[in-house]
């Protein structure tokens, strides 16, 4: 028997007896030899039917006509699609060589040591889960939703801060509804451990475990978890049996908000079957009495993957809900935290529009029959590895997740902070500066009037000073920063109570992770409202359409979304932009787009030099439809365009939006300097459009200080000002050097006494 400690020992061992590895690790009876995973480019109806008649399991979320299409396939199968002349690539050449490597990773890791360096049985997470309450009892307890339809736990782990819940707000979050997808219960329960490691260390993790709950059922689906591990290791659905043959219920087709829509299978040995009605399957049942049951859930997470995707209602249909812009709001935010922990990309936006239409799912059930704010998650990868992601990446993958989940949380604080501007990253030396911060009464709380303050330090080091922050009226708020020197960084943050007692910082973390500004001096090194023609160039490869032009764009929609935009970013008169094509009014959305490429738009070279930092500020839109991971790639160049840095990898924007990034520090400011823009649809699978406005590059420097005059023989030993800078301003003066005449004057004669008493004034005064 084994037991395994928590990640980096921040957990104590769970103390109860883990099922010994040698009981699971026989090889699962379904064997996948001569299969291989192809990603498949559809363009037409016919080969979309071709495609679906040449599996038995499709692999993408998304399945549709202009885009690929990721499936399973034996030898025969591939051989017959590449008879039918449809073009694919393959992503797992050899399935049952993968499967075989995850066994032995799990047989190699069965000994004692960090726990999330491999996957585990339904039996071990139960045990972990069971161990973080026990080490836990103040924050933690173990609870049972109900029994699968072969009576195993649905179990869960309710986490909070001492003395709750309470009436606090609770985020329930789950994975496996599929049960092929394991790095859902390990990304869950990674979140578990790191809440309760973090508590009263981390100032984030403590401010929300005090004032939220967190709900985690790491297994939704534990009889098809378990037949993926002991039979079948890509099996998907429940186990019911359907007759004939047929076994499986598709939960995530199965809630009963828009049942049987699109989107779903009325086969009953499809991999989505939708099952004869809604809510049929007793672990959807169970979920749904659970959430009932729970009227404080304010949040949910389904958790999937593959994709890297962050998506919210509507599934059932492209219209958009009513809190559409908020979940647009979270959506964004949540993909940049993500972004934030390693540099992953993961595209946002509603299910239908964003990777496919689905009636039936938890996230329109829970956000639609019971009002709470749902989104589903993708976690890694995009297609490498698909279901069968390498234990090496359970951590980063567990990482960014729990820090998108935390993003999800603190909309649920008692008090709510956003930005109705982005803060300064520079500030002007010398001067006091103003901050704006917008402070909005939260979950089940309002904030206490006269409290609202801004905090604030020179430097990084130290305590911070406070001052109360003014109200501006509409819930926005104005604070001062202290002026300082050139180059000195300034650090605050914002702060408030809720009439409920809680003190909420912004950033959460408050001190420990502040914002920050450096004085700095700040010039204009180019400027382009794309109004005119100031010299960008556009180079092609590859491409058959949808290349950069300086244009009024052409609005086109796509799937209910906006392809093109209709407008530039300037406010008017402005009216140009560079846009990847134009098509023309009223035309389909694919009829001028991206399709092969990349169409690259350079600007013209542009100067830094002497600029000890800068950023790049441009306004931009990108639209890929249909969850493809075509993107738009800014870059900058120091040596005239000879070789390039990236800055950014952009993703659907939703609309204009400004972006504003630092020069990196691997990049040396010089007089060469240019910028690109890069966009792609290679493979051609999806309506891409993109559109770039209103540049603005900004250079910082601390000018020099100016000499001192006094200094007249320019010594550094001490005392700097003696008796030798009278004699050499003596020498200067009779030479008639111009740098005697010390007062500036030009009336002849030029050097006179004036001169002499400039000199002794600049000498009482010193030298800074």
């Amino acid at each position: 028997m084994m037991r395994r400690c928590a990640l980096l020992g921040l957990v104590l061992c769970a103390g109860s007896a883990m099922p010994s590895h040698a009981q699971v690790l026989a090889p699962p009876v379904v064997r996948y030899d001569g299969q291989s995973v192809v990603r498949v480019d559809v363009r037409t109806v016919k080969e979309l039917q071709t495609t679906l008649a040449l599996t038995d399991d499709v692999w993408s979320h998304r399945v549709g006509i202009g885009g690929p299409v990721d499936i399973r396939v034996t030898r025969a199968q591939r051989e017959a699609l590449a008879a039918a002349g449809l073009r694919f690539d393959v992503l797992i050449d050899d399935l049952q060589s993968r499967v075989d490597a995850e066994r032995e990773q799990i047989r190699n890791a069965a000994a004692d040591g960090p726990w999330f360096d491999t996957y585990h049985t339904l039996a071990e997470i139960r045990a972990y889960i069971d161990g973080l309450a026990a080490a836990n009892p103040a924050l933690a307890t173990v609870g049972v939703a109900g029994l699968s339809l072969q009576n195993r736990d649905i179990f869960h782990i309710r986490i909070t801060g001492p003395g709750g819940p309470g009436n606090r707000p609770a985020v329930f979050f789950h994975g496996c509804q599929h049960a092929r997808e394991w790095i859902t219960p390990a990304a869950t329960t990674f979140a578990a451990d790191r809440l309760l490691a973090g508590y009263g260390t981390d100032p984030r993790i403590t401010t929300l475990m005090n004032n939220v709950e967190f709900v985690i059922m790491p297994v939704f689906n534990p009889d098809g978890y378990e037949w993926s591990w002991t039979n079948e290791r890509l099996w998907r659905k429940n186990r019911r049996d359907n007759g004939g043959g047929c076994t499986g219920v598709d939960n995530n087709r199965n809630w009963g908000f828009q049942w049987g829509g699109e989107g779903a299978s009325t086969d009953p040995c499809s991999e989505t079957y939708r099952g004869p009605s809604g809510f049929s399957e007793v672990e959807n049942q169970v979920v749904r009495d659970f959430v009932i049951a729970n009227p404080r859930f304010a949040g949910y997470i389904d958790i999937h993957s593959y994709s890297q995707l962050i998506m919210s209602p509507w599934a059932y249909t492209s219209a958009l809900p009513p809190n559409h812009a908020v979940f647009q709001q979270l959506n964004a935010a949540m993909a940049q935290a993500v972004f934030n922990t390693h540099g992953k990309v993961y595209t946002f936006g509603p299910i239908y529009t964003t990777i496919y239409p689905a009636s039936g799912g938890g996230v329109d059930w829970v956000y639609g029959a019971r009002d709470i704010l749902a989104f589903t998650f993708e976690l890694r990868d995009t297609g490498q590895f698909g279901f069968l992601l390498p234990a090496d990446q359970i951590v980063p993958t567990g990482q960014e997740t729990f820090n998108a989940i935390l993003t999800l949380a603190e909309h649920f604080l008692p008090i709510r902070f956003s930005l109705p501007m982005p803060l300064p990253t520079y500030v002007a030396p010398q001067v006091a500066s103003t901050v704006q911060v917008r402070i909005d009464n939260g979950y089940s709380a309002s904030v206490a009037s006269g409290t609202e303050r801004l905090f604030f330090r020179q430097g990084t080091s130290g305590g911070f000073a406070q001052t109360s922050l003014t109200p501006l009226g509409g819930g926005l708020y104005e604070g001062t920063l202290p002026a300082t020197a050139c180059g000195n960084v300034l650090q605050f943050y914002f702060q408030a109570d809720s009439n409920t007692g809680a003190t909420i910082a912004f950033p959460v973390a408050g001190a420990a992770s502040p914002f920050q500004a450096t004085a700095i001096t700040s010039t204009v090194a180019f400027q382009d409202d794309m109004e005119t023609n100031l010299g960008w160039t556009v180079a092609n490869t590859a491409l058959t359409g949808g290349a950069w032009i300086r244009a009024d764009p052409v609005g086109t929609t796509n799937a209910g979304a906006q392809a093109n935009p209709e407008n530039d970013y300037t406010p008017a008169p402005g009216v140009n932009c560079y846009v990847t094509a134009n098509g023309t009014v009223g035309g389909a959305a694919g009829a001028a787009d991206v399709d092969g490429g990349p169409t690259v738009l350079t600007s013209p070279q542009f100067s830094l030099a002497g600029a000890s930092s800068a950023t790049i500020q441009f306004a931009r839109w990108l639209y890929s439809a249909n969850g493809s991971p075509d993107s738009m790639t800014a870059q900058v160049s120091n040596n005239d365009g000879a070789t390039w840095t990236t800055l950014a990898t952009i993703t659907n924007t939703g609309g204009w939006g400004v972006m504003s990034l630092p020069l990196p520090g691997s990049v040396t400011p010089t007089s060469l300097m240019r910028i690109r823009f890069s966009v792609a649809d290679n493979p051609n699978d999806s309506v891409t459009e993109a559109a770039i406005d209103d540049v603005v590059i900004s250079a910082f420097a601390c000018p020099a200080a100016p000499p001192c005059y006094a200094n007249c023989d320019g010594s550094t030993a001490a005392p700097v000002l003696n008796v030798n800078d009278f004699t050499c301003f003596l020498n200067l003066f009779a030479a008639g050097a111009s740098s005697a005449n010390c007062d500036g004057s030009t009336t002849p004669p030029v050097l006179n006494v004036n001169d002499f008493t400039c000199f002794l004034n600049a000498f009482a005064a010193g030298c800074p």
